[in-house]
């Protein structure tokens, strides 16, 4: 796509897939929480794609921060913060209350 020709034009739901995108969400979690089918999300993507003159979701992510550098605010696609994978559950484990049962001796 040529910076001549302008932003693209996409709809409501195409800027809020895009937003996921750049934040990284997969397919799946994406169509959950904008209460949508997979194969819609998958549609919009490819949508998106065409429209960005990209082939992948990490040009297409590039490409959605240099548009919103350039233009409007970014529509957000309302999704919670990610959960760290690894450590997170650790942190939240608190200690004993009570001390270990001792061996009982005869």
């Amino acid at each position: 796509m040529n910076a001549a020709e302008g932003p693209p034009d996409l709809s409501f739901r195409q800027q809020q897939i895009l937003d996921c995108l750049i934040k990284g969400y997969h397919n799946k979690t994406i169509a959950t929480y904008l209460g949508i089918e997979v194969v819609t999300v998958k549609m919009h993507i490819g949508v998106l794609f065409k429209k960005l003159g990209v082939s992948n979701r990490t040009e297409a992510a590039v490409r959605g921060l240099e548009l919103y550098a350039k233009g409007p605010e970014p529509v957000s696609c309302d999704l919670p913060e990610r959960k760290r994978r690894f450590g997170a559950r650790r942190a939240s484990i608190a200690p004993r209350s009570r001390p270990l049962p001792q061996k009982r001796t005869a």
